[in-house]
């Protein structure tokens, strides 16, 4: 019994039996779950056939930018000021002084800082003043101004007291207060300039998913140092210059850079490559940049992105900086794909098993309108699906239709069974 068994299974192949069945919802049905699966599947692959049989390898890498750059602000007018103490905005700033870190970023990221504008507070020393710009500051007497008491509105802890000449409480902190006025009038930014500096990036990237052997760079091995001393990269012009205008990033990101450097803003640099090794490594892997902004622009309530950071020259003394600033974000992305041929049996594998839902579908619904059939209403509705042998065309029609109402529809017929215990010819 065993020896015939795996004899059959070497020598005979067996077919599934095939029923035809006049219903239109039936094959309405069917098309309509053919089409859908092939528009999901077609959508799914975003009309890219390579997906069917490469394998895809995730971009592993560092990144190092390196930003150059100087600016003056020594020549604007003393008209277009609206702080007294205007000496200490005018003088020049280079990379040491307005980018962090300054040599740039670097590993995963790259990312660094660009200083836009700012509010300086010189020669601060720990004492007692009187607390400034707090909705926490006003008083009348002494009772106003609880010992001990500190928000995250105040600039120091209060000592108890009020002064009455300014009717705020008295603090004990890094005096004087901040400032809180910005430097120029017109809701301009100081260091506006900032957008002529260049940041060059140094991408290198490989590909282990594929092999062992795939390294690149995004500055290209035909590109000589003449050439990197004076390119500036270009969307349409010079795509491959690996050196950026921080203007131009803020402007291909769809934002103007004078009303983004007043309160400054974060945006993104992403490398991406998209490498096709079956058609050559040299001559198809390439990078592209892409720019945009990450926080929300149109925000009324704490908007762009600024920090606070001191230079200390002694000990109790100190020059407090409050920076508006661009924070740049340089990331890596993308994917180099190779031909697999598991890949292609696999999603060939899974292509088969998803266009075979359509008459899994089709054979449940059949066996639901059986059940309706003894409904004359659904009978009318769903029309004639009865199963009918064209090889029987003499049979009056109520003997048709009284074999269709017999016929019990199964795929687990055994294959010796003969056709006319069925009333139906397969």
């Amino acid at each position: 019994m065993i020896i015939r068994s795996i004899k059959n299974c070497l020598t005979v192949y067996s077919t599934s039996k095939q029923v035809q069945i006049k219903s239109t919802c039936l094959a309405l049905t069917y098309s309509l779950i053919v089409v859908t699966v092939w528009v999901a599947y077609l959508g799914s692959l975003k009309l890219d056939i390579r997906k069917i049989y490469q394998k895809s390898c995730p971009a592993q890498g560092a990144i190092v930018s390196k930003v150059k750059g100087v600016l003056s602000t020594e020549n604007i007018p003393n008209s277009e000021f609206q702080i007294k103490n205007m000496r200490i905005y005018k003088r020049v700033w280079d990379i040491s002084d307005i980018i962090v870190p300054a040599y740039g970023g670097d590993g995963q990221d790259g990312s660094f800082v660009a200083f836009t504008n700012l509010l300086i507070t010189p020669n601060q020393s720990m004492g007692v003043c009187a607390e400034v710009d707090s909705k926490a500051r006003f008083c009348e007497s002494d009772a106003d101004c609880v010992r001990g008491r500190k928000s995250v509105s105040t600039n120091g802890v209060f000592t108890g007291n009020c002064h009455n000449s300014t009717q705020s409480c008295e603090i004990s902190a890094w005096c004087p207060s901040e400032e809180t006025r910005p430097p120029l009038k017109g809701n301009k930014a100081l260091l506006e300039n900032v957008q002529d500096f260049t940041i060059m990036l140094k991408n290198s990237v490989e590909f282990p998913a594929c092999g062992p052997d795939l390294h690149r760079r995004n500055i290209l091995e035909n590109i000589t140092k003449s050439y990197l001393s004076q390119c500036i990269h270009d969307i349409e012009k010079d795509r491959f210059c690996p050196i950026f205008r921080l203007g131009d990033i803020i402007q291909w990101s769809g934002h103007n850079f004078s009303e983004v450097a007043v309160t400054g803003g974060v945006f993104r640099v992403e490398v991406r490559w998209n490498c096709d090794f079956d058609w050559g490594f040299d001559n198809f892997c390439f990078p592209t940049y892409q720019f945009s902004r990450t926080d929300v622009s149109t925000t009324k309530v704490s908007p762009g992105w600024n920090f606070r950071m001191a230079t200390y020259h002694e000990d109790n003394r100190r020059t407090l900086q409050k920076v508006y600033g661009l924070k740049i974000l340089v990331t890596i992305a993308g994917e180099g794909r190779r031909f697999d041929f598991l890949t292609l049996i696999l999603t060939l594998g899974a292509t088969v098993g998803l266009f075979a839902l359509a008459p899994l579908v089709c054979d449940h619904l059949f066996q639901f309108l059986c059940l309706l059939k003894n409904f004359k209403l659904c009978a009318n509705y769903f029309g004639d699906f009865s199963i009918k042998s064209k090889f029987q065309p003499s049979r009056p029609e109520s003997t048709q239709v009284e074999i269709a109402m017999k016929f019990e529809y199964s795929y687990n017929n055994d294959s010796s069974t003969d056709a006319k215990d069925h009333d139906v010819i397969y």
